[in-house]
């Protein structure tokens, strides 16, 4: 029940938006507090006997797990797309992005394509110089984002090519020679009534081979542009953590 006679403030719009946003800053103020730089962790490390080393390479691990966004697609064996997302506190320089480039053509021994709007980079791999060779062409997408006094790192490698390489390859054979396989042992013990089993069996365990195949290849995959990742992240630690000569 209200209390009767009891004043009760009613602030105006103008006023109760500034409380409201100054809410949000304190609450960010107070959220800020609680958190700690790798140099912060590492001094902490330090007196408690733990080699900064280790600090930020546990630091980098967490960084890479927290990183993954993909899905695995039961139906094939794996995830449809690789995907890797950080976001860091600081901006990358846009001198840096040369060896960014090169860190991915390390990895995955692909060359692509670079270009940069703003202070924004992308870089795609170029299928006609894929090492994969015809019909395994990568499509492979970084982009990097510095903003605000934050960059955001995204890899992504769409499998698309490589689910119709594996299972095309795979399956081919059903609607050609393979075909004949399960048939012939069925014919000539006369049971022409279990062809269409036989059949059915080829086609699953050529499946079942596809999603070991496909499984196997999205891991390689995964490594290299993980690899990859962890190379962009430790350029972005020593530029954005060491000031970089001012040009005369």
């Amino acid at each position: 029940m209200p209390q009767v006679g009891r004043y009760v403030h009613r602030y105006p719009e103008p006023e109760a938006a500034l409380i409201l946003e100054r809410a949000a800053e304190l609450q960010r103020q107070a959220e800020d507090v609680m958190r700690m730089t790798v140099a912060e962790l590492e001094e902490v490390a330090t007196s408690a006997g733990i080699s900064p080393v280790y600090v930020r390479r546990a630091a980098a691990e967490l960084t890479l797990r927290q990183s993954r966004r993909d899905r695995s697609s039961p139906s094939v064996g794996g995830p449809r797309t690789i995907l890797f997302e950080v976001t860091l506190d600081g901006e990358i320089p846009v001198p840096a992005y040369e060896y960014v480039i090169e860190a991915v053509r390390r990895h995955t021994g692909e060359l692509g394509v670079a270009s940069l709007i703003g202070r924004s980079l992308t870089w795609t791999a170029h299928p006609s110089h894929s090492r994969a060779g015809p019909g395994w062409s990568r499509s492979i997408a970084l982009t990097i984002v510095p903003r605000s006094g934050r960059t955001r790192i995204r890899i992504e490698e769409k499998l698309d090519q490589l689910v119709r390489s594996v299972f095309g390859t795979l399956l081919g054979g059903v609607g050609g020679g393979g075909a004949v396989l399960p048939v012939i042992p069925l014919a000539i013990l006369g049971l022409p009534g279990l062809i269409p089993l036989g059949m059915g069996l080829w086609v699953a365990t050529a499946w079942s081979l596809g999603r070991t195949v496909y499984r196997k290849r999205v891991e390689a995959r995964e490594f290299e542009l993980h690899g990859a990742l962890q190379s962009i992240l430790e350029i972005a630690q020593d530029y954005i953590e060491t000031p970089q000569p001012e040009s005369l």
